[in-house]
């Protein structure tokens, strides 16, 4: 997502002299940014709503730190990065994940109980869609997930939301020679993980979403269909590959960087939105926030 540069500085300036109006402005531009990279390094929807909220109180009380020498959102990205890869919160994360050796016995375990089982009868109406597309998210994001911090966020400001090497190697922290070899590192493990396991990439692999869907129990299911990791944002070329008959003919989707970019822009709800503006406007103006907002 590209930001309007103009219309930041114009805004920046005028917040910095106090405009919360000016700053609501300002956060809710970077916003769907902060909250696209925390999903993905984070995994979890309700997770990357709670970092949001936090670095985006953050950027609010920390905008006089900018100088101006990289863009805007390169910034707001490096305040993203910093929250996302502390160590509490990351080394919790750790404990919950599979890495790649786990992940492939799982997708395994699924296809082998799917091959014992007559083909769904319900394969092609709108709900089973949904589930199916949301399982490939789930599924992907999980791939991510099984890589190193460090590497998972070279991969994904890279190759999912193509900045390039100069600008990642800023928002990570890091030289551009340590961004590349921490970049050249996941790329290599997402190739090889997709090659031997994923049916939308490799022709190769016994794991397509329809089978695998099958290995699941009805609740499983159900908590697909309420589209856990989208929020009801919609996956085109995912949308558009899972409906077609033979998997393996998909073009678009023929490499893991395709495989990944095919997720939809996820986006918070506007209630959620409200309450975080609400709550940096407290912390940010005090209790003369709301007449502030008034008065510019």
């Amino acid at each position: 997502m590209n930001l309007d540069e103009a219309s930041i500085r114009t805004d920046l300036e005028q917040a910095m002299q106090g405009s919360a109006r000016s700053l609501e402005r300002l956060l809710l531009a970077v916003q769907p940014l902060i909250f696209n990279l925390a999903l993905r390094m984070l995994g979890r929807r309700e997770d990357a709503l709670d970092a949001t909220q936090e670095i985006l109180l953050r950027v609010a009380t920390h905008l006089s730190d900018y100088r101006g020498d990289s863009r805007f959102s390169t910034w707001v990205y490096r305040i993203a990065a910093n929250a996302l890869l502390d160590e509490k919160r990351a080394g919790a994360r750790r404990r919950q994940e599979r890495n790649f050796t786990e992940l492939g016995l799982d997708l395994d375990s699924g296809i082998d109980r799917a091959e014992g089982l007559p083909p769904p009868v319900d394969s092609v109406s709108p709900e089973h869609r949904v589930a199916v597309v949301e399982l490939a998210l789930v599924c992907t994001q999980g791939m991510l997930m099984a890589l190193p911090d460090a590497q998972r966020l070279a991969y994904v400001l890279c190759e999912v939301m193509d900045l390039d090497g100069p600008e990642a190697a800023k928002v990570a922290g890091v030289s551009p020679a340590a961004l590349r070899q921490q970049l050249a590192r996941a790329r290599q493990a997402v190739r090889d993980f997709v090659e031997a396991h994923c049916g939308l990439v490799s022709p190769r692999a016994r794991c397509v979403c329809d089978r695998q869907i099958q290995a699941l129990d009805e609740h499983r299911v159900e908590w697909l269909k309420q589209r856990p990791l989208s929020g009801g944002a919609n996956a085109p070329a995912l949308h558009d590959a899972l409906a077609r008959q033979g998997l393996h003919d998909i073009r678009h989707l023929q490499s893991a960087a395709q495989l990944f970019r095919a997720h939809p822009e996820y986006t918070t709800d506007t209630a959620r939105v409200s309450e975080l503006l609400a709550r940096i406007e407290a912390t940010v103006f005090g209790a003369s926030g709301s007449d502030a907002r008034h008065a510019h």
